[in-house]
């Protein structure tokens, strides 16, 4: 039986792509398959029996090179020891995956769960954020950041290599949807292995309540309140266009972060009504599920986790027209959601009151949604992920770097 190990070296789960990455590694094991998964502390919720975990702890304050580094002979004997045939790894690369793969022999996939680049989106973000905060950052984001961002794009560029390195040194590195494949394969045209190697796996979410309650005049927010790529801030500007001719509707953001302070604090100084911070809730189905409209205003947005979880629960989503992947879940437009135009917030004052006060719409928007979240469930993500992994260990052609 093939070996597969998924290695997740930070918090587990840890955020979005850490609920991917435990929703496919319990799918793929109930399916059949022996996976292991290899993660720095063991998840806090019991997993399936059978389904091994192996522990690989951080030591604190150390850097993330001097770790990665100690534990490469640690991750051979162990891949030796499991005889693993395969490793995915759906987070941060690792440097020395070079190393693991030739002693090991075992292939390497990189699984990139965000749009292509999208380092370079929130670097952009948070420095321009950060530049308000005194004169001096200020100064150093005008003489500095803008000629290193915008003219020599010196960080864009790093970022390139970093990406043609994953490419150069991995079997195998999935994407989220077939847009996001064909940008990175107009990126490296210059790369001949670029074709054979990059690869579409979507990601799926686990199946929701079949009986909904009663949908309320409720629009949600649901994420972590950071600025750089979740930009609520946004939402709070929205809803002070909408918030009069929408009375009996109410606004709930679900999560916490960095960035809730100033939030809540900007919501009381311009006295916004109906604003409610639910704070971060280890269950969001029922919140979402009650909600007739789910609101993102994302910068940065690979596959929105969110945007299936909604559309399962025949919530309907909006959010800004910023990736190929948000396209691919919400689209036809006014059918399986609506896209805005990035970062017009005029247009997405003027869809959201449109979807609030046309009731009719909604209705058959919401089952149009629930539809639509089938074709991205667990299951027939787990039969993408069995698809490539056949190929990658049957196909010896397949090209080693």
């Amino acid at each position: 039986m093939t070996t597969i190990a998924f290695l997740f070296l930070i918090e587990f789960p840890g955020g979005g792509t850490g609920r991917i990455c435990q929703d496919i590694v319990k799918t793929l094991h109930n399916r059949g398959n022996h996976v292991i998964l290899y993660c720095d502390n063991l998840p806090e919720h019991p997993l399936p029996e059978g389904l091994k975990c192996v522990q690989m702890p951080r030591i604190a304050g150390q850097k993330g090179r001097v770790r990665d580094k100690e534990m490469l002979p640690k991750l051979i004997a162990s891949f030796k020891e499991q005889q693993v045939d395969i490793c995915f790894m759906p987070h941060f690369y690792y440097r020395y995956t070079k190393e693991l793969r030739a002693a090991t022999g075992c292939k390497i996939v990189f699984s990139l769960h965000s749009q292509p680049f999208w380092e370079i989106v929130s670097k952009m973000s948070l420095q321009k954020a950060r530049a308000w905060e005194n004169p001096w950052r200020m100064m150093k984001w005008m003489f500095h950041d803008v000629w290193r961002f915008y003219i020599l794009k010196s960080y864009q560029k790093k970022q390139h290599r970093r990406y043609l390195q994953r490419l150069q040194e991995t079997d195998a590195f999935t994407v989220l949807c077939e847009g996001y494949r064909q940008e990175l394969l107009a990126h490296f045209a210059s790369y001949d292995e670029a074709e054979k190697k990059l690869y579409v796996l979507h990601n799926g979410s686990e199946p929701t309540l079949s009986i909904l309650p009663q949908k309320e005049k409720r629009i949600v927010f649901v994420g972590r309140l950071e600025y750089p790529d979740k930009r609520p801030d946004r939402m709070l500007k929205i809803w002070e266009k909408v918030h009069i001719q929408l009375p009996d509707w109410e606004l709930h953001f679900i999560g916490d972060g960095n960035y809730g302070h100033r939030l809540k604090a900007t919501a009381q100084a311009l006295q916004l009504p109906r604003v409610h911070f639910a704070g971060y809730q280890e269950d969001v189905v029922t919140p979402m599920s009650e909600a007739s409209i789910l609101c993102l205003t994302s910068s940065i947005e690979g596959w929105g986790l969110v945007i299936g979880e909604a559309q399962m629960l025949g919530t309907i989503p909006l959010a800004f027209d910023v990736s190929a992947g948000v396209r691919e879940q919400m689209l036809p437009q006014w059918e399986n959601g609506v896209l805005i135009p990035p970062f017009d917030l005029e247009a997405y004052a003027d869809a959201l009151v449109k979807l609030a006060q046309d009731e009719e719409l909604r209705q058959q928007m919401s089952l149009n949604v629930r539809q639509q979240a089938k074709r991205f469930s667990l299951e027939a993500a787990a039969e993408e992920y069995e698809v490539l992994i056949k190929q990658l260990i049957c196909d010896s052609s397949l090209p080693q770097s």
